[in-house]
């Protein structure tokens, strides 16, 4: 009787669980190629290469907003390529008071002159109809929530599919590093970094800052001023830490702890673009607020961007890329073979009790 229960359950747990192994499997294998699809999809904006050197990231932000005065932006990208637009992500907030929603528009602006080349409005969750402009954020929304607003997707995937994949018979090493990795993406606060604090004592830098009772959507310290420091804090760290910075990558600010992330690329990461070492600095004061370092720092840590690393396909090139996409067409292949074996076993019962 306890068998034939437990037999039950995992066979009804299954077939409720198909559709989502079906949807994440098959927007999983797209995804180990989003950029390139992107780009292939939209490809970016061109200018004439130029024998002068492209104008500073911060100054390219200072035209952006003069550009979209009502609007702000959050994050400077310090690389570029010397054919390619600069694109700035402007948002407009919301206004209570008038009802009106929030924009987002994307800029892109000529590197070398700093002059409008194109501006195009996104709709972060406008899907229908699909067309090549939201044909891949539909398929990250639909590989993250289901594409249904708000939380309703994520407690999803994070409740009934992540807990079901985790717990089950995964025995290969790599749909374990899936399992737990999409548990990180949609119940990070909830289960994920609670679970790798205690078993490995992860440190948590951002996590453990206190959210401001205000948020602060301009900070107080300069952008330029905030680079600077971030630059001089940085080194220092590396001195202390002995790691190699090998380039700059980004400059953030989140309004809700009022802290600057400074992001670059060392000689600790793992993947293969952008950067993992992260530095916070107060975005009033310019003070050191904590320091992520993506291996070598603390197990937890190096655990964690070994496993996010592995799950986005950032790592190892071409091959690993392709290796990711054959893996979730296998986990669609065994979601339906299963179905099909637990139908052709419903049709025996049926025979025989008829």
């Amino acid at each position: 009787m306890t068998r034939h229960f437990w037999v039950l359950i995992h066979r009804y747990a299954g077939l409720y669980m198909a559709f989502f192994l079906l949807v994440a499997g098959l927007t999983g294998s797209i995804m180990a190629f989003e950029i390139q699809i992107q780009n292939w999809l939209n490809p970016p904006v061109t200018v004439v290469s130029q024998a002068v050197a492209r104008q500073e990231a911060l100054t390219l932000r200072d035209y952006a907003q003069a550009l979209v005065p009502q609007g702000r932006t959050d994050r400077v990208v310090f690389a570029g390529k010397p054919d390619e637009a600069y694109t700035v992500l402007m948002v407009i907030p919301s206004e209570a008071s008038t009802g009106k929603p929030e924009e987002i528009f994307q800029l892109s602006l000529n590197p070398y002159t700093g002059k409008e080349m194109a501006r195009e409005k996104v709709a972060m969750d406008d899907f229908w109809p699909v067309t090549r402009k939201n044909f891949i954020p539909l398929i990250v929304a639909l590989h993250y929530r289901l594409a249904l607003p708000g939380s309703i997707g994520i407690w999803l995937f994070g409740i009934n599919f992540d807990l079901h994949r985790a717990g089950g018979l995964w025995v290969w090493l790599m749909l374990l590093v899936l399992a737990w990795s999409s548990v990180g993406f949609n119940l990070s606060e909830q289960v994920y970094t609670p679970v790798m604090k205690s078993v490995f004592n992860m440190p948590d830098p951002y996590g453990d800052l206190p959210a401001l009772e205000t948020p602060q959507p301009e900070p107080a310290l300069d952008w330029s001023e905030a680079h600077r420091i971030g630059r001089k804090l940085m080194s220092e760290q590396a001195s202390i830490n002995g790691f190699s910075v090998l380039r700059e990558e980004a400059l953030q600010y989140n309004a809700e702890k009022g802290v600057f992330f400074y992001i670059v690329h060392s000689d600790r990461d793992l993947i293969d673009e952008g950067g993992s070492i992260w530095l916070l600095l107060d975005g009033a004061t310019g003070k050191f607020a904590g320091i992520n370092i993506p291996t070598g720092q603390n197990a937890g840590t190096t655990l964690d961007n070994w496993i996010f690393a592995l799950h986005m396909a950032m790592i190892w090139g071409l091959p690993f890329k392709v290796f990711v996409c054959v893996v979730g067409v296998v986990i669609v292949m065994l979601t339906i073979t299963g179905v099909y074996i637990w139908f052709k076993k419903l049709r025996a019962r049926c025979f025989m009790s008829c």
